[in-house]
């Protein structure tokens, strides 16, 4: 029998370009929105040991030679990154061009294979590390991307006080519903 999937619209713009020399804002979720990755206890961001390797594997991806972290939060249900992925025309490493492609062959510096790797780096870690969680999904499908254009001043403000923001707008929605 053959499983049908649903037609799923695609998040990228054809019009707009992912790879080196982009600038993105990327927020992905965990699974069912599940508070997996820790608490916000008085305005600040407390780690669970989930939460703890997923910023790790972050931190581990600004080290890479294409890829240059702004700003990067990990909250109790998802996270946000901001991220640059970088030209750089010296690595051997770099893909050809796609008229020379082959099939199967992935491109590296794209959002779509950063936020793979980084997503599967974080799952393998986490299963291997927290026996509970071994085989169990972690991430929502898909992501959230925003390309910035100019200054990333309030997208670095906004990163950096979400956990103190954690829950007002909640608040906001609940007073306007009731009066």
């Amino acid at each position: 029998m053959i499983r049908q999937y649903p037609n799923r619209k695609s998040v990228r713009n054809r019009f707009h370009h992912y790879g080196p020399g982009t600038t993105l804002f990327v927020t992905f979720n965990i699974s069912q929105r599940e508070h997996l990755l820790g608490k916000i206890v008085n305005g600040r961001m407390r780690l669970s040991d989930a939460g703890l390797i997923v910023n790790k594997q972050i931190v581990a991806m600004g080290e890479l030679s294409y890829i240059r972290i702004h700003a990067h939060v990990v909250m109790p249900d998802h996270v946000h990154v901001l991220f640059t992925i970088l030209h750089e025309e010296s690595d051997s490493r770099s893909n050809a061009p796609s008229s020379q492609r082959v099939f199967g062959q992935t491109q590296s510096r794209t959002c779509w294979s950063v936020m793979s790797q980084l997503k599967s780096c974080c799952t393998k870690e986490v299963w291997k590390s927290i026996p509970a969680l071994r085989g169990r999904k972690i991430w929502h499908r898909g992501f959230h991307v925003r390309i910035v254009r100019g200054s990333i001043h309030r997208i670095v403000q906004y990163i950096l006080n979400n956990p103190q923001n954690w829950g007002k707008k909640k608040r906001r929605r609940r007073s306007r519903a009731g009066g």
